[in-house]
C-alpha cells in the first residue's frame, strides 16, 4: 500500500471488503509498531511494559508482531505502562507525555 508502518495512516473510502480488511490489518501494525518503537526507546522488556499495563506478556508480543486486535481496555493499559495518551499509539503526530507526568500539571495533546 505504500504507508510507512510507522506513519500516520491516511483514512479513505475503499471499494470492497477486502480493501478494508487490509486497512485495518495496516492500523493494527502500525499500532503495534509504534508500541514496539515507544517501549525500546524507553527500554523496556516486553515483560516490564506487559507488568506495568497488566498484561501478560504475550499480548504485547503477539501486538508488537502481528497486530493483534486489541480492546480498548488493552489500548489504554499500554498507553499507561508507556506514559503517553491512548491516541498517540493511534496517530504518532500526536505529542509524547513524559514517563511520569505531573498529575497537577497542565499536558498539552497535540504537538503543532
Amino acid at each position: 500500500m505504500g504507508h510507512a508502518i510507522c506513519g500516520p495512516v491516511r483514512s479513505y473510502a475503499v471499494a470492497g471488503s477486502n480493501d478494508q480488511d487490509q486497512l485495518n490489518d495496516l492500523r493494527r501494525r502500525s499500532v503495534g509498531a509504534r508500541v514496539k518503537m515507544l517501549r525500546v526507546s524507553q527500554n523496556l522488556t516486553q515483560q516490564q511494559l506487559a507488568d506495568l499495563a497488566g498484561l501478560p506478556r504475550s499480548a504485547i508480543s503477539s501486538l508488537e508482531a502481528t497486530g493483534r486486535n486489541i480492546t480498548l481496555d488493552t489500548l489504554y493499559g499500554i498507553a499507561d505502562g508507556l506514559g503517553v495518551h491512548a491516541a498517540s499509539l493511534l496517530d504518532d503526530r500526536l505529542f509524547r507525555l513524559p514517563r511520569h507526568p505531573d498529575p497537577d500539571a497542565e499536558r498539552s495533546t497535540v504537538r503543532r
